[in-house]
């Protein structure tokens, strides 16, 4: 059987399967190598050597990284899946197929297997996951982890070898080497359930398995089959997996990494270099791309030092970063990869950066010919294909934590830690994002995004969210001053001005109230306050401002023309004296105090028209012009206590009661004022009262 016998079906599968793929990403484990070795083997320090136990690259592992469930399963943190504590349920080595069936026995058991039912056969690349390329023999080293009877051999997965459908990948426990076995051969199995989902440290990606084949070889339906092609566990694919980033690097989506686009530039680029030319190796030529272990790590170095396509973080990658290169569905993964944007893929074995710890003058390669995975003496030759990380960026985004309404336009910037341009996003609030100003367009709570959404060498930095308090601004809406006549109406609307108003914001009318003095006949020239509250605003909005109001001034102004009454005396200026307002509007009355001098009483009063005296108060008709306000005054008879112009039989007693000591004197008695009523003062009153 040749390797192009399924070619060309599977490839044309391949080029319309990618479009039921969704978008995910996925980060590659840590190989969990931390040590490094020579070109022979002696164990040396990792600085600087570029080696696979330097770098580290790829997720931590959890620790622990397995974790005992208690009821004959261990979960795996760094994958998110279960397997069985029994690293041999069967206790024996069975066909691919005869594992398979097994697995449907365990399953359908009336309590299933362990309290479960969704046992399968792992895939390649849930297999190969529980390999650690530190360890020297898997077997022990996953049993000192929790598992019991790990065997150091052949462990079945459920993927067929696409190239030799006949055959399927099995994962060797000793060393964890992958390679395709007749499935009529023989090997451990090793149930496993669950998914390996995106919340794990380092979630399995699916192998791109959808094809199911029999023992023979024969393409088959997958229902039913247990194999990877029917359960496709794992993370999907994103739909766009490799995207060439127009600098002659291409990055796979999957897994972030960024690979040189030519996966073998040496022979073009720097012929001199391939100085490992070994006419005994009859797969080899002269300048073709093949060197040492220890020379692709020294490339490596030539090329960061040159900045090769830009960068200078190249390196040798890791076992896990090649074997991400691999669909298990293609049967030929070079000729795959040189369908999606990579040129020279060579179909045959390349370097990874992980040494082997068994045999340390050994390291480990894919070939990109079939997806074996093996190692191999460093002292020989193999194909260089350097790959880099996405670096991580951060952005510094400080914009002002305060704003006031009527701020003028803040400019956003920030800075991310990779030089790549920030972008900003308004998330809600009263503003308007536009070419990086931010403009307050009220009160409230701003809130800002900054974003960097990565490039071909970075991957996007966390968004960086930010709030902007927004306060009213101050708004001073003042009362006009204003003035009106004597004896007028306050005005209506004595007017305001509006100080502080933002843009076209505009306050349209207020209610004003004047002073409880502002009367009609408040006095000319005294002033009086006016008041403005509760402001309409004709555009823009009240509670975008913090308002004061202020009032104003009413002043009471004297009216064009007066009448003044003239002089006023009392008759003949005898009796009391009169006091009158003045001066007079025009048409208007006003009023005189009529004030009689001791001994006298107010009479009456007359004058300036039919006017009306009440009390001491005479109040004139309306005004046309000058004139004169007579009143009367009469002397206050003996013993006319009330001053009323007559002497009572209650006022004649209380004289005499006064006489008689009988009563306090009033001076309306003692006429002498002595403090005393004499006989003489008596008879006075006596004389005064009616009828004599």
């Amino acid at each position: 059987m040749t390797r192009t016998l399924f070619i060309l079906p599977l490839l044309i599968l391949l080029l319309f399967q990618d479009a039921s793929f969704s978008c995910a990403a996925i980060s590659l484990p840590r190989t969990g190598q931390t040590s490094c070795w020579d070109a022979a083997g002696a164990a040396v320090s990792c600085l600087g050597k570029g080696q696979d136990g330097e770098s580290q690259a790829g997720a931590a592992w959890p620790a622990p990284r397995f974790v005992d469930n208690g009821d004959q399963t261990m979960s795996d943190k760094l994958t998110g899946l279960v397997w069985s504590k029994d690293a041999n349920p069967a206790k024996a080595v069975k066909t691919w197929q005869q594992a398979l069936t097994y697995l449907k026995t365990l399953n359908s058991q009336s309590q299933g297997y362990l309290g479960h039912n969704d046992w399968r056969l792992p895939n390649v690349a849930e297999l190969r996951s529980l390999a650690s390329a530190q360890q020297t023999s898997l077997a022990t080293w996953l049993d000192s982890q929790g598992f019991a009877n790990a065997q150091a051999d052949s462990y079945w997965s459920s993927d067929s070898d696409a190239l030799y459908p006949a055959h399927a990948w099995c994962v060797v426990m000793d060393s964890g080497y992958l390679d395709s076995h007749a499935k009529t051969g023989s090997g451990y199995l090793w149930p496993v359930r669950g998914k390996s989902e995106t919340s794990a440290a380092a979630p399995l990606a699916k192998t791109g398995q959808t094809l199911c084949w029999d023992a023979a070889g024969a393409i088959v339906s997958c229902a039913g089959t247990g194999q990877d092609g029917e359960s496709q566990t794992g993370v999907a694919w994103p739909a766009a997996r490799f995207t060439d980033n127009g600098d002659r690097t291409v990055t796979d989506a999957l897994t972030g990494l960024i690979w040189s686009g030519d996966a073998n530039a040496m022979p073009a680029r720097d012929p001199s270099f391939d100085r490992d030319y070994l006419p005994a190796n009859a797969w080899e030529s002269a300048n073709d791309g093949e060197v040492s272990w220890q020379h692709a790590l020294d490339y490596l170095t030539k090329l960061n030092n040159e900045r090769y396509l830009g960068y200078n973080d190249w390196r040798l990658p890791n076992r896990e970063e090649l074997a991400s290169m691999i669909d298990w569905q293609a049967g030929y993964p070079a000729i795959w990869l040189d369908l999606y944007g990579f040129t020279n893929v060579a179909a045959d074995y390349y370097w990874s950066s992980s040494s082997d710890p068994l045999y340390t003058d050994a390291a480990w390669f894919v070939d990109m010919g079939s997806g074996y995975i093996d190692s191999y003496y460093k002292s020989d030759n193999h194909y260089v294909w350097p790959v880099r990380s996405k670096a991580g960026q951060s952005v510094d985004f400080a914009p002002p934590a305060a704003a006031v309404y009527g701020d003028g336009a803040i400019p956003l910037t920030a800075s991310a830690s990779s030089n790549l341009p920030v972008s900003f996003t308004l998330v809600s609030g009263p503003a308007v994002l536009a070419n990086n100003l931010l403009t307050i367009t009220g009160v409230g709570t701003v809130t800002v995004k900054a974003s960097q959404p990565g490039s071909a060498g970075y991957f996007p930095a966390p968004d960086v969210t930010k709030t902007i308090a927004v306060a009213a601004r101050q708004l001073t809406v003042a009362a006009g001053n204003a003035g009106r006549a004597y004896g007028d109406a306050n005005p209506a609307n004595p007017g305001f001005t509006a100080s502080g108003l933002v843009g076209s914001d505009a306050v349209g009318s207020v209610i004003y109230s004047y002073a409880a003095s502002a009367t009609a006949t408040a006095a000319v020239g005294s002033t009086h306050g006016i008041a403005v509250s509760n402001a309409v605003f004709a555009s823009g909005s009240a509670s975008n401002y913090s308002i004061i109001y202020l009032p104003g001034t009413l002043t009471i102004l004297a009216p064009a023309s007066y009448a003044v009454a003239g002089s006023v005396s009392g008759g003949a200026g005898v009796g009391g004296q009169i006091e009158c307002s003045t001066p007079v509007i025009v048409g208007r009355t006003t009023t005189c105090t009529l004030t009689p001098d001791a001994g006298y009483r107010l009479v009456g009063a007359s004058g300036c028209g039919a006017g009306q005296l009440s009390g001491a108060v005479y109040t004139t008709a309306a005004v046309t012009g000058d004139c004169t306000v007579l009143a009367q005054f009469a002397v206050i008879a003996p013993g006319d206590c009330d001053a009323d112009g007559a002497v009572t039989a209650f006022e004649l007693q209380n004289s005499i009661d006064m006489f008689l000591g009988l009563k306090p004197v009033q001076r309306c008695v003692d006429l002498d004022n002595s403090g005393g009523v004499d006989a003489g003062e008596l008879q006075k009153v006596v004389v005064g009262f009616p009828g004599q």
